[in-house]
């Protein structure tokens, strides 16, 4: 009798096991198409010198190598590096905060919330083409509201100067992406049972006891869910963003690996130089965020 049981349990969980495989075959159709495809092809690129009209020819390693020894490429390299850094260290603090008012007055933010997650209405094209009129030296909204506040008339190039340039680039892209982060932190506060702060409730009322021993530690599946968004999204689609707003400039204080990529590639004819950008890029991103991946898989948070 056990060893019938034993193998009637090995038999329902290949069943489970083949129909989950079944379930999940669309997604990965998706993910090896939009994904292992293109960095497949990315590196096999990556190892030979090609500019786009001739027979690719194998050249090894040579192409990291010349990035090994690129000033350029440590420069932009740094940039992406820093924007991920103060973005992280910005975006989702914000947005926690953020979610965390708007989640304790609920039923008074409906006004609010709706301003905070707008601009994911926006493409980023749109909202690019918003922060560029509102940047500008002499017609922008952000020099006309200080030269209103202060005595003097400001007229200062935020995407003109280097020392400014950066700053400008993450504090736009924190507004048009810090609602998406805000929605996920909003998620995960109305999954926490009621419950668990009432008993807490019975020996404190402080918002501080609520944020350490409830919210922040039931929390953590969605600061590793942003942390990833975060530095994906750094190294990734806010090359978009930045290619509207300076392409780079001014004298490569914004210029990103992608943006690297993109002139190697299309400007300078060096498809196989430009593949070993895009192959260190993902090198970089995936040692980065494979371990909050790892914990999100491995973690099934359940309330009791």
């Amino acid at each position: 009798m056990i060893g019938l049981g034993t193998g009637r349990g090995r038999d329902l969980g290949r069943q489970q096991f083949v129909a989950a495989a079944l379930l999940n075959l669309p997604a990965l159709g998706v993910l090896a198409f939009f994904f292992l495809l293109p960095a497949a092809i990315s590196l096999w690129f990556s190892v030979r010198d090609w500019n786009g009209l001739t027979d690719p020819t194998f050249i090894g390693l040579q192409n990291f190598r010349e990035l090994l020894h690129s000033a350029r490429f440590w420069h932009a390299f740094w940039i992406n590096v820093a924007l991920a850094g103060f973005t992280l260290i910005t975006q989702v603090p914000l947005a926690f905060f953020v979610a965390l008012i708007l989640f304790k007055r609920r039923h008074q933010t409906k006004l609010l919330r709706s301003l905070v997650l707008f601009p994911q209405v926006l493409s980023i094209g749109a909202a690019s083409l918003l922060w560029l009129m509102i940047y500008h030296p002499t017609r922008g909204l952000l020099n006309n509201a200080l030269t209103f506040i202060l005595p003097i008339d400001v007229k200062i190039a935020w995407l003109g100067s280097s020392y400014t340039a950066l700053g400008a680039v993450i504090f736009a892209t924190n507004w048009y992406y810090f609602g998406l982060h805000t929605l996920i932190f909003m998620a995960g506060m109305s999954g926490i049972p009621r419950e668990y702060y009432e008993v807490l409730r019975l020996s404190t009322n402080r918002l501080r006891d609520e944020l350490i021993h409830v919210t922040l530690p039931l929390l953590r599946e969605q600061f590793l869910v942003s942390f990833v968004l975060v530095i994906a999204g750094s190294f990734g689609h806010v090359l978009g963003f930045v290619s509207i707003l300076t392409n780079g400039g001014p004298a490569g204080s914004t210029e990103l690996l992608g943006l690297y990529a993109i002139e190697m590639g299309f400007r300078a004819g060096r498809f196989g130089l430009a593949s070993a950008i895009t192959v260190v890029i993902l090198a970089v991103v995936l040692s980065i965020v494979i371990w909050p991946i790892v914990r999100i898989a491995r973690t099934r948070l359940e309330y009791a």
